[in-house]
């Protein structure tokens, strides 16, 4: 089983996935790291680099202020060093990408079942149906490159 983690580890690492995967562990986890009121009135909205991205109303973002420090502290072991705050709700990546390439890149029968081989293990069904997607993207992509 660590085999198959570390695996599973570097194929992340590979495909680019590591802000991803940091950022659904953030929200699974959002009401611990920033507390009531601030989790339901923010929302964490992607990672770039170490920074974490957060939306919510004015009021809200002056108030996560004064906790600034200590979300960071809380944060930090999850390799965010730096918080933006943006008014409003944000547009994810991953949304971003959806709305500019709706179609799914085809995928040999091999590319499938590696895909699904790599995402096996991850038991949150929207994290696994998130890898996938940005799998086959980066597989077709690759294969797309060779020719």
């Amino acid at each position: 089983m660590e085999k198959l983690g570390s695996g599973l580890a570097g194929l992340i690492r590979r495909l680019g996935l590591e802000d991803a995967a940091r950022l659904h562990g953030i929200k699974a986890r959002w009401r611990e790291l920033v507390g009531l009121p601030l989790s339901e009135n923010l929302e964490p909205g992607f990672i770039s680099g170490s920074t974490l991205h957060i939306a919510g109303s004015p009021l809200w973002i002056e108030q996560a202020g004064f906790y600034r420090e200590e979300i960071l502290k809380r944060l930090l072991p999850l390799g965010i060093r730096d918080l933006k705050f943006k008014p409003g709700q944000l547009i994810k990546k991953a949304d971003r990408l959806s709305q500019t390439k709706n179609e799914k890149p085809p995928l040999t029968g091999e590319e499938i079942r590696q895909v699904e081989i790599a995402v096996h293990p991850i038991r949150d069904e929207e994290l696994k149906e998130l890898c996938r997607g940005i799998m086959a993207r980066a597989l077709a992509r690759e294969r797309a490159a060779d020719l």
